[in-house]
């Protein structure tokens, strides 16, 4: 029996193993993509690819970061591609429609028509190709 002075002492709810004993650390590149997708697009998007490779062999955290960091670059980056594009398209398709590469006269007319289909079928072969890697990397 203990005396009624005594204290008896209460288990502690506290955690019974140390804190980083084995949790696994935030990847360091998944956090420098995500402040270079902001900063510089292209930058943050090659980060981002590696961070997504590294934390996939090691299992680290991260992957919302690395998600977020790809999501901002592309936003920023599409946009400038299609934009580069449209203007390679369309200085394309106004040369072959005025015969120019051939040395003929022709006429100037509008060729936004042609620019568009080419856009729109240089959009589809890149698609077929990145779709073709993730069908060959699962």
């Amino acid at each position: 029996m203990s005396h009624p002075n005594e204290r008896t002492q209460q288990p502690s709810s506290g955690p019974t193993h140390p804190v980083n004993a084995s949790s696994p650390r935030t990847n360091r590149i998944a956090v420098a993509a995500l402040v270079c997708a902001i900063l510089f697009a292209p930058l943050g998007l090659i980060l981002g690819y590696m961070a997504e490779s590294q934390i996939k062999r090691t299992g680290e955290h991260g992957s919302g970061l690395t998600r977020a960091a790809l999501i901002i670059g592309w936003i920023q980056v599409l946009p400038a591609l299609l934009a580069v594009l449209w203007v390679g398209c369309d200085a394309l398709a106004r040369t072959v429609h005025a015969g120019a590469f051939l040395g003929y006269g022709g006429d100037r007319g509008d060729s936004v028509g042609g620019s568009l289909l080419l856009v729109i079928v240089l959009v589809l072969l890149v698609a077929g190709i990145l779709s073709a890697k993730k069908r060959r990397y699962r």
